[in-house]
């Protein structure tokens, strides 16, 4: 059965407009990236490993959102769930078959949008393969984020509308980023600001260790251990974030 959820997730997500046009977006934007590279003479691979990895992030972020707070929000608030809820199926086969399903959608549409990258990046540096592994680091640790945010909304979905899930998921991604500046501000602020901030984080998903992309627009090494060490901080807080969402999801009354 749960196979069935992860499948019928899948093809929901895949057939969205939001996640369609997305798609489209992207390719525009490498259009435009290999446009201005013949004109940005001596910064083409710069412009578009920054081009491309942006656009994954900018793209990506409200398609995490919305569909991940959709997939199960939207079940809810249309009242589909109670259907689903009346097959032999557990609630918590139906959050891990939801962002089972969800997560393959996003690898799908990460890994041909960093493989249109790279093929972009060919067609400007010829046969060059410098820095396609730091750039394909710094690919996945993106898509690592957008599934914390898928998983972010998800959560919130369990007990929230679906709109609001998916703006809270955005904010928190938006804080998450801007870890390292917050960090500094609240380490020059009174005691009580930098009491509050690392109580925040604990809360929050500390995404800059997750942010390569001026590593790899810059060309610096991204070294296998940290790579490594910020995976496993990503799986952390997704197997937290989907453990928290079953325990929600498990209490909640379904009118």
């Amino acid at each position: 059965m749960i196979g069935l959820i992860v499948l019928n997730t899948l093809r929901e997500v895949v057939r969205d407009r939001l996640f369609v046009a997305a798609t489209i977006l992207f390719v525009v934007a490498m259009l435009v990236a290999l446009a201005g590279a013949y004109v940005a003479v001596g910064d083409e691979r710069r412009l578009i490993i920054d081009v491309g990895l942006a656009a994954m992030v900018l793209i990506g972020l409200p398609v995490s959102a919305l569909c991940g707070a959709g997939s199960l929000g939207g079940e809810i608030e249309r009242g589909t769930i109670d259907l689903l809820l009346s097959r032999p199926v557990t609630r918590e086969q139906i959050v891990i078959g939801k962002f089972l399903g969800l997560s393959l959608a996003l690898l799908l549409q990460g890994g041909a949008m960093l493989g249109l990258l790279t093929l972009t990046l060919a067609l400007v540096s010829g046969n060059s393969w410098r820095g396609l592994i730091g750039l394909w680091a710094a690919g996945w640790l993106t898509l690592l984020q957008l599934l914390i945010v898928a998983l972010l909304a998800l959560f919130f979905s369990s007990f929230s509308t679906s709109r609001l899930s998916a703006m809270i998921a955005m904010m928190i991604f938006l804080v998450g980023r801007s870890s390292a500046e917050l960090r500094q501000f609240a380490e020059s602020s009174v005691p009580v600001t930098r009491l509050l901030f690392r109580a925040l984080m604990v809360l929050i998903p500390d995404l800059a260790r997750l942010n390569q992309l001026a590593a790899a627009g810059h060309g610096r090494p991204i070294t296998f251990d940290m790579s490594v060490s910020a995976t496993g901080y990503a799986i952390a807080w997704m197997v937290a974030l989907l453990s928290a969402t079953i325990l929600v999801f498990r209490r909640r009354q379904i009118s």
